[in-house]
């Protein structure tokens, strides 16, 4: 489950990252999703699309998500990622803000990704690390010359991610955990 920004869209960051990853996941038959807010930049809207869209994915058979967010879509995926606790397998986050991201301990055993860029002047990568220290976990990735677009580690990200998320959701289909109820 792909989230966007506080101004919406659904093609990701770094140059259109949910596009291209939704295309390596299918041939890998690993659904996704990608998120267009009703109402851009309100959390708790944006938290009851993310859960409209996960509901629509359990009544088609999925099992287990790894939620993603760019920004302030960052926030939401962490929310989401609590709210379906042991359904969730993962949670990226994107240049995240922290704000929205006070529960982030809350995450338990779920893992978590950070990846910010280390020249983001619209967020820096403090807020980053501020949500890993309030989850009291997590790996934190500061790629190396990349803005809030996070444009100049798109080669990296699509790497990292392209293993990352579905090595999460092996894990979890692993664990013995039970399937949401349909």
């Amino acid at each position: 489950l792909m989230c966007g920004g506080a101004m919406g869209g659904v093609l990701g960051p770094a140059e259109g990252l949910y596009f291209d990853l939704a295309e390596t996941y299918a041939k890998a038959g690993i659904g996704t999703v990608r998120v267009g807010y009703r109402k851009p930049n309100d959390l708790g809207m944006c938290m009851h699309d993310l859960a409209a869209a996960a509901d629509l994915c359990t009544r088609s058979g999925a099992t287990r998500f790894v939620t993603m967010g760019h920004s302030f879509g960052g926030a939401v995926a962490l929310n989401a990622g609590i709210a379906f606790r042991d359904h969730c397998a993962g949670i990226v986050l994107l240049s995240t803000q922290s704000a929205g991201c006070e529960a982030a301990e809350q995450i338990g055993t779920t893992p978590l990704l950070l990846l910010h860029g280390d020249h983001d002047q619209i967020l820096p990568h403090m807020a980053s690390e501020m949500v890993r220290m309030l989850a009291g976990k997590g790996e934190l990735v500061l790629l190396d010359g990349a803005g809030h677009l996070l444009t100049e580690a798109a080669a990296e990200l699509r790497e990292r991610l392209g293993q990352w998320i579905p090595s999460k959701l092996s894990d979890h289909a692993d664990s013995g955990l039970p399937a949401p109820p349909s």
